[in-house]
C-alpha cells in the first residue's frame, strides 16, 4: 500500500506540473493575438493613409488618339520620305506605325542633337582623315523603333570648306549607346577669297 500511495502521489505531481505551463498558455496567446491585432490595425492605417496620398496627387489627362493616315497623305509621305530618304518629311495629320516625323529644334532637343552629330562627325574624321568641325543643326527628323532613329541634317567646317552632312545614328533603347549608320556630306561650298581685296591688290602693284 506504501508503494501504490507513493506513485499515485508522484503521479499527481506530474499531472500538476504539466498542468501548469497550459494554464499560462492562453495569457501569452492573448498578449501576443492583441500585439498583432494592433500591428494589423496600423498597417491598415498606413495603406489607407498612402491610397488617399495616392489619390490626391494623381492627375488623369484624356488624350485624343491621333487619326489614322489616308491613301493621299500616305502617298505624300512615301514621296518626300524616298526622295529626301528620311531626311525632309514633313507633319502630317494622320499617323502611320513606324513613320519619321520632323524633330523640332528646343532647348530640350537641340543639345541632343548637337551631341549626336558630333559624334557622327567624329566617326566621319576618322573614317576619312578629315578635319571638320561642328557648326550647327540645321534640322532633324526621327523615327521610333527599338529606341530612336534621327535623322540630321547639320553643316561643318574645315579649312575654308563649309559642307552640309547628313547623318542617320540610332539612339538604342535602355541606354545602351550610339551607333552611327551613315554619315556623308550632301553638300559644300568653297569660300574663296575676296575679288575686291585682289582687285586692290592688283592696282597697286600697277
Amino acid at each position: 500500500m506504501d508503494l501504490d500511495s507513493s506513485i499515485l502521489q508522484l503521479v499527481k505531481e506530474e499531472q500538476h506540473t504539466l498542468e501548469q505551463p497550459h494554464a499560462k498558455r492562453p495569457r501569452n496567446r492573448s498578449s501576443s493575438s492583441e500585439e498583432e491585432e494592433k500591428k494589423e490595425e496600423v498597417v491598415v492605417v498606413i495603406e489607407e493613409e498612402e491610397e488617399e496620398d495616392c489619390d490626391s496627387k494623381v492627375e488623369v489627362i484624356t488624350i485624343p488618339p491621333r487619326p489614322v493616315m489616308t491613301d493621299e497623305e500616305h502617298r505624300e509621305y512615301c514621296k518626300h520620305a524616298k526622295a529626301s530618304k528620311g531626311f525632309d518629311v514633313p507633319k502630317f495629320e494622320g499617323q502611320l506605325c513606324g513613320m519619321i516625323e520632323p524633330c523640332y529644334l528646343n532647348e530640350i532637343t537641340t543639345p541632343l542633337l548637337t551631341d549626336i552629330s558630333k559624334q557622327a562627325l567624329q566617326v566621319y574624321n576618322n573614317n576619312n582623315n578629315t578635319r571638320f568641325e561642328f557648326v550647327k543643326v540645321v534640322k532633324a527628323t526621327n523615327r521610333l523603333v527599338a529606341g530612336r532613329i534621327y535623322y540630321i541634317t547639320f553643316e561643318a567646317l574645315s579649312g575654308n570648306v563649309r559642307a552640309t552632312f547628313r547623318a542617320r545614328v540610332w539612339n538604342k533603347i535602355m541606354n545602351k549607346g550610339l551607333e552611327v549608320k551613315s554619315c556623308e556630306i550632301h553638300s559644300e561650298e568653297i569660300k574663296e577669297a575676296c575679288p575686291g581685296k585682289i582687285c586692290c591688290m592688283l592696282s597697286d602693284s600697277i
